[in-house]
């Protein structure tokens, strides 16, 4: 589909988007900058309201915003806000990455303290934005109403936010595919990733490397036993760890894997997946949430489910050894995910989908007598 198509039909808003700090790099930081930046290129005028939760911002100082988009992240801190409001709010869309309800490695207790949350800010918001459907019906079966909703997946032209640079060919996969087994793990060291889980799995199949890529910093404790495992003699000399990497650091990881894995237990989309694509990358992916929507489980990648006779380890060892033994099912793996990048929407195409829920009247801004 051209981008004629998705030349913006809507007028000019005034936007606001509300969340937590955007610096740290993060996957869902990621797409609110690119979301930002793109909103502006298409005409919008677009402020971005940083908040620490410590209360120092009042809703009043945003009546003249069209819409404001929060980010679900902060929803006790903009609960207080929206249930604060004087007067008529502008029409309030969450963000809603995915919900911290959906991240089972929580614990069943913070979980339903979660749900109750979660639930009350998005019964009083007027839309979702999200970038799966995934997270879409998730955020309506957990408001128990059937909120308007836009699904705006993160587009295929850009790479860490910085546009991409000239990608393999199909050649370059398929030799790539007949080489050592080089993995990529790509994402901040928290839980969440399944680190650990994937290292389990690795320490059962040989002729491996992995290289891991993001921050230690969120979750040390986290870190610091995945550094531990690392040290262990059946992975020592296998795991390389590089820290937070910029686009063209990236772009070299990428370039140099035969495999993404980044089995983690929940992804309201996975950016990450779709950035390895791009490099002819497949995946080993999270079966929960809005990863299937772009891992075509045994085609593209395959969704790293619980196994009824084991765990994520035992399914990661199982896959790994799999295309350690069959390079032509890896190469063609890599093809197709390759192709699948290609038929992703841009940017560009993705944002109309939320122009439109923002100019919606059926997703119309709340009065105070509709608290």
């Amino acid at each position: 589909m051209g981008n004629q198509e998705y030349s913006r039909t809507v007028m000019a808003l005034r936007i606001e988007l509300w969340g937590p700090p955007l610096a740290p790099l993060t996957g869902g930081n990621l797409y609110d900058r690119i979301l930002v930046e793109t909103l502006r290129d298409r005409g919008h005028e677009v402020t971005v309201r940083e908040f620490a939760g410590d209360g120092s911002e009042t809703p009043a100082a945003s009546t003249r915003a069209d819409v404001i988009v929060q980010d679900e992240l902060l929803h006790r801190e903009f609960r207080r806000r929206n249930a604060a409001w004087k007067g008529r709010r502008p029409r309030t869309v969450a963000l809603v990455h995915h919900l911290q309800s959906s991240e089972p490695e929580r614990g069943e207790a913070a979980l339903a303290r979660l749900r109750g949350e979660e639930r009350a800010y998005l019964r009083g918001v007027d839309g979702v934005l999200s970038p799966s459907r995934a997270s879409v019906e998730a955020a309506r079966k957990l408001a128990r109403r059937e909120l308007p909703a836009a699904v705006v997946p993160p587009g295929r032209d850009r790479l860490a936010g910085a546009a991409l640079p000239p990608l393999p060919g199909p050649e370059e996969i398929r030799a790539r595919a007949r080489g050592p087994l080089r993995l990529a793990h790509v994402g901040n060291v928290i839980p969440r990733k399944r680190l650990l889980e994937l290292l389990e799995g690795l320490a059962a199949v040989p002729a491996w490397t992995l290289t891991v890529a993001g921050r230690e910093d969120p979750d040390p404790a986290y870190a610091a036993a995945v550094r531990r495992r690392v040290a262990a003699p059946d992975l020592a000399d296998r795991v390389r760890f590089r820290g937070a990497l910029g686009p063209a650091a990236l772009a070299g990881l990428l370039e140099d894997s035969a495999l993404l894995a980044v089995p983690s237990t929940h992804e309201g989309f996975g950016i990450v997946y779709l950035e390895g694509f791009a490099f002819g990358l497949p995946a080993l992916a999270a079966a929960s949430g809005g990863a299937a929507e772009v891992v075509s489980d045994g085609e593209t990648g395959w969704l790293i489910r619980e196994a009824e006779s084991g765990g994520a380890a035992d399914r990661i060892a199982a896959r790994l050894e799999t295309l350690a033994a069959d390079r032509g099912r890896l190469a063609a793996m890599g093809l197709r995910a390759a192709e699948r990048h290609r038929s992703h929407p841009t940017w560009a195409e993705s944002a109309a989908a939320a122009e439109h829920l923002f100019a919606s009247p059926d997703a119309g801004g709340r009065g105070e007598r509709d608290q």
